[in-house]
């Protein structure tokens, strides 16, 4: 399975994080809600995005390339 730059990016962020976290808690329960709670918001607005960006290029809708930049851009900021 091909992962994309933005799956790529994600998943590299997911690691790092998940490992920060268990290194912070003793207790994985206790880390993984971290985790979840860290990586959550900032997964779910890329996740956002791009099914727009898919929705609006199937349906020939103007706007995915904003959508494109705006997801760049949320991946660009610090986590």
């Amino acid at each position: 399975m091909f992962l994309g730059i933005k799956e790529q990016h994600q998943a590299i962020e997911d690691a790092i994080a998940l490992a920060e976290e268990l290194q912070k808690h003793a207790d994985h329960e206790t880390a993984l809600l971290a985790y979840y709670k860290r990586r959550a918001p900032r997964a779910l607005k890329v996740q956002n995005l791009s099914s727009e960006i898919v929705r609006r290029r199937l349906k020939g809708e103007p706007g995915a390339e904003e959508l494109i930049g705006e997801c760049y851009a949320v991946l660009r900021e610090g986590y």
